[in-house]
């Protein structure tokens, strides 16, 4: 659903983000961002920088 509903996943990150200052919110919103990352495919680690 996060993928495919733009605004489920919206809305998903809104509520997480509205809890951030709750105990536990911080490591909440930390999993609600990598849930969304995850669903999208996206990068979760940065990639190392050529040596310059």
């Amino acid at each position: 659903m996060l993928k495919a509903d733009p605004a489920f996943a919206a809305t998903y990150l809104t509520v997480a983000l509205d809890e951030a200052d709750k105990p536990g919110g911080k490591a909440a919103l930390l999993a609600a961002l990598r849930n969304v990352a995850t669903a999208h495919d996206l990068e979760l680690t940065p990639k190392e920088k050529p040596a310059a």
